[in-house]
């Protein structure tokens, strides 16, 4: 070890926990108690909460339409939750679905 690691060393044996004194803990926790809560908090914790549960309710309501018309077509749970399209060999070989604009201009 260098000198400076030693008297780094050192420094913190000398500030360590020890030293913050008995009930360190508690004072700090009363005074985070007594802190008055900012006007930025009281503004956005309500709205945060409306605007979480109706994402809830949108999230829970596009699984359920997503998952209800899975059995028309031959996709798994988690395609239709995802809202992927079936690939079959015609989508696959058909130009004009994958390139739309080149079809329009070819007309």
């Amino acid at each position: 070890m260098t000198e400076h690691d030693l008297q780094l060393e050192q420094l913190l044996r000398d500030k360590g926990r020890s030293n913050f004194g008995p009930g360190f803990a508690d004072r700090v926790m009363r005074r985070v108690e007594e802190e008055p809560v900012g006007w930025i908090d009281s503004l956005t914790l309500p709205d945060f909460v409306r605007f979480a549960a109706a994402a809830l309710v949108l999230a829970v309501a596009l699984a359920v339409f997503s998952l209800s018309g899975s059995s028309e077509r031959s996709q798994t749970a988690l395609e239709a939750v995802l809202g992927l399209d079936p690939v079959t060999a015609t989508s696959i070989y058909d130009a004009q679905a994958l390139m739309p604009a080149a079809s329009e201009s070819a007309s």
